[in-house]
């Protein structure tokens, strides 16, 4: 305690016993989210601060944990260099890993799934990851008890199997389903139909055709039991909410008025 880099030297030892964990015995070791993030690692830091510090490479700290490289015991600021450059490594993947990895797990047919393991590759990519480096491999559990998904290879065979292709084959099916829609509604109207797929009219009925919903002046949305309480009336028949939209010559809302109804919306509710 009485060395000058005391503090310094106990954050190297630190940076590297609590940066791995692992499942089981058995199971690939992983970086944990306090190793670091896309910055960089806690390890890396430290031994710069040792370096800045005059520390000689040569110096012997004792760790007190097995780690992928290195078992627990005395080990040289050297040997610790490479050990913390994985840890460098594994951080800067994390983020991009979690949405590959719910995309092998579940697939999705949301783009925002696909745009988000996109960004985080490319920012991963930017941060020094090399697209040949290589996850820790393991066995991942589906969702809804299906089979096991094996987690290998390097990041970008896994980006483009199941981040890059199936976003490309995504928006290509959007595109197609959108493209109605897009000549013939502007501003709001459009927004509002690639979201929602379809309005009742007035008079009531239920419309997705892209012309019929450019023609109408008033488009209505039916939210049932849309209050929080989940409130329920006359015995128990459900709440409506019958939301009315009006559009101006550009297709732009310019008006907006709800209308709560007790179990059957009537036809006078789309007016």
């Amino acid at each position: 305690m009485n060395d000058p880099n005391y503090e310094v030297l106990v954050e190297v030892r630190k940076s590297i016993d609590s940066a791995w964990y692992r499942e089981d015995d058995k199971s690939a070791w992983l970086v944990g989210d306090d190793a670091g993030d896309l910055t960089g690692a806690r390890c890396t830091k430290a031994l710069a601060a040792a370096a800045k510090a005059g520390v000689p490479s040569s110096r012997k700290l004792p760790l007190q944990n097995d780690n992928p490289e290195l078992m627990r015991g005395e080990h040289s600021l050297a040997e610790m260099k490479p050990v913390c450059a994985n840890i460098e490594r594994l951080v800067k993947m994390k983020g991009w890993e979690k949405w590959a990895i719910g995309a092998a797990r579940r697939g999705s047919n949301d783009k925002t799934q696909y745009e988000r393991c996109t960004s985080s590759y490319d920012e991963m990519l930017k941060a020094g990851v090399a697209k040949t480096s290589k996850v820790a491999t393991r066995e991942l559990p589906a969702n809804d008890d299906g089979p096991k998904v094996t987690w290998s290879g390097t990041v970008e065979e896994l980006h483009k199997k199941h981040c890059g292709e199936p976003g490309k084959k995504l928006a290509a099916v959007t595109a197609e389903r959108e493209a109605p829609f897009r000549k013939v509604l502007k501003a709001d109207k459009l927004s509002m139909a690639l979201t929602h797929g379809q309005f009742y009219v007035v008079g009531g009925a239920l419309v997705s055709d892209p012309g019929k919903l450019a023609a109408a002046k008033v488009w209505f949305s039916d939210t049932q039991s849309a209050n929080s309480d989940r409130l329920t009336c006359n015995g128990g028949q459900v709440i409506h909410t019958v939301h009315r939209y009006q559009f101006d010559a550009a297709h732009t809302l310019v008006k907006t008025t709800d209308e709560q109804y007790c179990g059957v919306v009537p036809a006078k509710a789309y007016k």
